[in-house]
Parts: C-alpha cells; structure tokens; sequence
C-alpha cells in the first residue's frame, strides 16, 4: 500500500496486482488452494486458470490479469476445492 500512497492507485494499478489465498500456507500447503496452473491440467496457456500466462499476457500484450482460478488438486488431478481469486484492493 506504501506504492500506491507514493505513487498513486492508479499509476501502482499500472504494475502491480495481488492475490490473496484463504487457507496456503507460506510456499504451498494447508487447506487452500496450491494450484494456479501450473499442474492443473489443460490450463497452460489460459491466463484466467494460469498465473503464468497471466503475468506473460500483461507483459507483452499489456492486458492486466482478472480473477485467477486456483484450486486444490488431491489424488489422481481430482480438483478438491476451486476459488476464483481476486485482485486486493
């Protein structure tokens, strides 16, 4: 928040976006979701279902991400829980 109070919301909107995630833990784990593409299958070039390809799609084409969706994946790629994620403000 210093950022935008520096800088300004508008121009920090710019360049920054975060995400919070109910229930993970500090690097993966716990009860929330883990997964934000990167082993969800189908989901390698979807930047709603991959944050990745969200971030790769801002840089380069200048489109910020929206909502994310993540999910818990447990077993065999069975997806547990879904959240659709959006950005702090």
């Amino acid at each position: 928040m210093a950022v935008a109070a520096t800088m300004g919301s508008a121009d920090a909107a710019s360049f920054i976006r975060l995400y919070m995630v109910p229930g993970m833990q500090h690097c993966g784990g716990g009860s929330g979701a883990t997964v934000f593409g990167q082993q969800a299958p189908g989901a390698a070039g979807d930047p709603e279902h991959n944050v990745s390809a969200a971030l790769e799609r801002w840089v380069e084409q200048g489109i910020a991400p929206g909502p994310i969706v993540a999910s818990k994946i447990v077993g065999e790629n069975h997806a547990h829980l879904l959240l659709r994620l959006q950005r702090y403000r």
